[in-house]
């Protein structure tokens, strides 16, 4: 089955949501957001840290996974396999790696020898034109000078389970999604492939889907209301016979 992914920002203080990867607005603790979606039927709840203290964040994953009754996926500063796997006995079923697996390939392997391949997921973010897209440099704060498809073609599908493409110029915008780097998925085969970034309706979701897309990640538009942003968390009913890929 397709999934819709609410995809939340967590740092020391709780739960954001942010446009163009800047904070944004607050949500408030992390649970709040759990108990809705656990009420609203979401497919699934990705994390997303982007804080300092560890000791805090391991005490709000062990909370959020309490109360969660969707699966779970977590990125963040992954520094190996036994960190990963310390996250995943909290409960978290999918494990999502971007600076490490740029930096050296061979920490994403290590992790799914412990956790399994279908347990990565691999988060990519995209920037650029449609014609020359780059893999995004979170560290620099600019494209990384490594072309997505040159990237792409590299992805070791015998321990990668999910590839996510972001587009780092719609984070947060709802400006609609870009098809190009949708596009740029279909390469991938034998792999579950997930786009976020600029998404702003159900109906946009449903489009995506029937693009190849298996699942979509999304923010602003499941937790932000109005001109103002208002802090408003929901999450769309699809009639059960979604469209499946």
């Amino acid at each position: 089955m397709n999934r819709l992914v609410p995809s939340l920002i967590l740092d020391d203080d709780g739960a954001w949501v942010t446009k163009l990867f800047k904070k944004s607005v607050y949500l408030g603790e992390p649970s709040n957001v759990v108990r809705i979606m656990n009420e609203l039927l979401a497919d699934e709840l990705s994390i997303t840290w982007i804080g300092r203290n560890r000791g805090v964040r391991n005490a709000a994953l062990e909370l959020i996974s309490s109360q969660a009754s969707m699966p779970l996926s977590y990125c963040g500063a992954i520094a190996g396999a036994e960190e990963a796997v310390m996250i995943s006995r909290l409960g978290f079923e999918r494990i999502g790696v971007t600076s490490s697996f740029l930096k050296d390939p061979a920490i994403t392997k290590s992790i799914a020898d412990e956790l399994g391949r279908s347990s990565i997921s691999l988060r990519i973010p995209v920037s650029g034109p449609p014609n020359a897209l780059q893999v995004w440099d979170w560290q620099g704060g600019q494209p990384s000078g490594m072309s997505l498809d040159e990237l792409l073609d590299q992805i070791p599908i015998d321990y990668v389970g999910e590839v996510v493409l972001t587009s780092v110029d719609h984070n947060g915008t709802q400006a609609g999604h870009r098809p190009e780097i949708i596009e740029s998925l279909k390469k991938l085969t034998s792999i579950q492939r997930g786009y976020e970034g600029g998404v702003c309706s159900p109906s946009e979701v449903s489009s995506i889907w029937k693009l190849g897309v298996d699942a979509v990640y999304a923010s602003s538009f499941l937790f932000l209301y109005g001109r103002f942003d208002a802090p408003l968390t929901d999450y769309p009913a699809f009639e059960p016979g979604r469209y499946i890929s």
